[in-house]
């Protein structure tokens, strides 16, 4: 679990050393390609969406299923009472890649080797954990994320998110499956 942090951390470093804003910025302030993406980062998620992010409507749990589907697959929330499921989705772009803020008041959410099947994605995302604590698990590997940290998790897997908490948010970066795996050499297991 922690080479795959490491590997889609590397990858993302890559990904982003290669795009027109970086250069300009290595170009004007010397700053470092790891310096480059932590402070992208830190600026794209953790300044921006607090307020932002906060002023998204709040979905009950078909409109969240709907704002994921599209760009993300298949999710289904798990909350004491599935009416009284409360949460946000907003997606973005970050650097060309598809990104997304969730949050949700789920106990867990899962994608099932049947939402594998029907919508056919194939990308690996990288998911930051912001607020709260969750464990993901996914081939028998149950990862703990805590505020600060991240897991690379594969959408053509089934996947559980069980959260310590019913306040947990996310920000979950794509990295297209063909890029990934040319970059590092090998397929990761999520």
């Amino acid at each position: 679990a922690v080479l795959a942090r490491l590997l889609a951390a590397d990858c993302l470093m890559r990904s982003l050393v290669a795009r027109p804003a970086y250069r300009r910025a290595v170009a004007k302030y010397q700053v470092s390609a790891e310096n480059f993406v932590r402070n992208s980062i830190h600026r794209e998620v953790m300044m921006h969406p607090s307020s932002d992010f906060l002023g998204t409507p709040e979905f009950d749990c078909e409109r969240w299923r709907e704002a994921l589907r599209p760009d993300w697959g298949r999710y289904n929330p798990a909350a004491p009472e599935i009416k009284a499921f409360t949460g946000r989705a907003r997606p973005r772009r970050l650097y060309g890649f598809m990104a997304i803020d969730i949050t949700g008041n789920a106990h867990r959410v899962e994608r099932t080797q049947r939402d594998v099947r029907l919508d056919d994605m194939e990308h690996y995302y990288a998911v930051f954990q912001l607020a709260g604590g969750s464990a993901v698990i996914q081939n028998d590997q149950v990862v703990k994320v805590v505020v600060g940290s991240c897991a690379l998790v594969d959408s053509a897997q089934p996947v559980p998110y069980v959260s310590e908490d019913l306040q947990g948010r996310w920000f979950a970066l794509q990295l297209p499956r063909r890029s990934l795996v040319s970059h590092l050499g090998f397929d990761p297991q999520g």
